[in-house]
């Protein structure tokens, strides 16, 4: 998780909790979203 970047410089890290927000980017234009399903990952999604 990187964050916003600026041009040739690579953000210092700064933790983050382990649950957090869905944000969807739409980069200023007119988008619609439809039918996004998200869950939580389980045991066997971690791997």
């Amino acid at each position: 998780l990187m964050g916003p970047t600026g041009h040739r410089i690579m953000p210092q890290y700064r933790p983050h909790p382990p649950v957090g927000p869905l944000m969807l980017q739409d980069h200023g234009d007119p988008v619609r979203f439809r039918n996004i399903w998200y869950r939580p990952l389980g045991e066997y999604d971690r791997g």
